[in-house]
C-alpha cells in the first residue's frame, strides 16, 4: 500500500506503508516536535468516554529502531493511562523528519469536523431516545428538524 504526500514546491511524492498491525504502546516513543501541545483535557474526555470499539489506528514511523509516533498522541496517552499494553498502528517506514511532518499535515489538514446537523441525523438513525423523542414532539407539532434555520 502506498500513500501519497505533498512536498513543499507541490510535487507529490509515494511513500510505502504497511496495513495497521498491533503494537506495543512500550514500543511506541512520543518526539515533540513531531506532535501537537498535548491536552490532557483532551486525554481525560477519552479516558472517561472509552470504548474499545471506536479507537483509531495510530500512526507511527519507523525509524532508527524506534517506532516514532506521527498521529494519534492523545490516543495513545489515553490508552497508556487506562492500563491498555497494545493498539492498532499503521506503520510507515524510514520516513525523515521532513517526511513525518508532511504526513502529519495530510492526514490532519483534510479532516472535516462532523457537525450538529451530521450527529443530529446519525442519532436519529441510531434510535438515540432523546433525539427521538424530540423528533417526535416537532413532527406531532407539524414541523421537522432540519439543516436550515426558520421555518421550512
Amino acid at each position: 500500500m502506498k500513500a501519497v504526500l505533498r512536498k513543499p514546491d507541490g510535487s507529490v511524492e509515494e511513500i510505502q506503508i504497511a496495513s495497521p498491525r498491533l503494537v506495543p504502546l512500550e514500543n511506541i516513543v512520543l518526539i515533540a516536535e513531531a506532535n501537537r501541545d498535548v491536552r490532557q483535557d483532551h486525554v481525560a474526555r477519552i479516558v472517561k468516554n472509552f470504548d474499545p470499539a471506536l479507537v483509531q489506528v495510530l500512526t507511527a514511523n519507523h525509524r532508527d529502531g524506534r517506532l516514532r509516533l506521527i498521529d494519534g498522541q492523545h490516543r495513545y496517552l489515553a490508552l497508556r493511562e487506562l492500563g491498555i499494553g497494545s493498539a492498532l498502528c499503521v506503520v510507515f517506514e524510514g520516513l525523515s523528519d521532513e517526511e513525518e511532518a508532511r504526513l502529519f499535515v495530510a492526514l490532519n489538514r483534510n479532516r472535516l469536523s462532523v457537525n450538529a446537523w451530521d450527529l443530529w441525523k446519525q442519532e436519529l438513525r441510531g434510535a438515540d431516545q432523546v433525539v427521538t423523542m424530540i423528533d417526535r414532539v416537532v413532527r406531532d407539532a407539524g414541523f421537522e428538524v432540519s439543516r436550515k434555520a426558520g421555518l421550512n
